[in-house]
């Protein structure tokens, strides 16, 4: 079965006596009547008493909780579009909505080339056309998960031009005249 859902009970028959079953992470481990919950390989034992009637015995299965899913995805509304400012667009794990996993968080950023999407080392500033992915790490009872694509773009910002100088009038010195 799969973490969170409801254990299986093992069903076993023996022509005479009452089955009992006990639990291990071992094969070759210590047996208890706690039935698992956690994710990984276990092993159930069925057990038979013996009495003066017939002989005792023991049987031993291996079976696996599997890990469940988790989900991550960007918060409604959330958006990174901007005009360029030099600053790097910022996205933290308040921006997500994650399920099951607790653990890391973490972000990978694509710039747009043409058709083709190429992986950032850091995190875009500069003008143009980018995506953000968001990957929840997996954790002992729940599978990694990753985003949907964010995409968004950074605008280039309005140039700015000014003169320095408010006075360019002169009486002609054959000088040139500096700005």
């Amino acid at each position: 079965w799969t973490y969170g859902e409801e254990a299986k009970n093992p069903t076993a028959e023996a022509k005479f006596g009452m089955v009992t079953f006990s639990y291990s992470d071992k094969e070759d481990g210590t047996y208890t009547d706690t039935v698992p919950t956690e994710a990984g390989e276990w092993y159930v034992k069925a057990t038979v008493t013996g009495n003066e009637n017939y002989i005792g015995l023991e049987a031993i299965q291996e079976f696996t909780i599997s890990k469940a899913d988790s989900s991550i995805a960007f918060k409604d509304g959330f958006k990174l579009d901007k005009t360029y400012d030099t600053k790097a667009v910022v996205v933290t794990a308040d921006d997500v909505e994650t399920a099951g996993s607790q653990g890391n968080i973490s972000f990978t950023y694509e710039e747009k080339d043409g058709d083709t999407w190429n992986v950032l080392e850091e995190v875009p500033t500069g003008a143009g056309t980018y995506r953000v992915f968001a990957t929840l790490d997996g954790d002992n009872n729940y599978n990694s998960a990753t985003s949907k694509p964010l995409e968004f773009t950074i605008d280039k910002a309005d140039t700015v031009l000014e003169f320095t100088v408010d006075d360019l009038d002169k009486v002609y010195d054959g000088k040139a005249v500096n700005a």
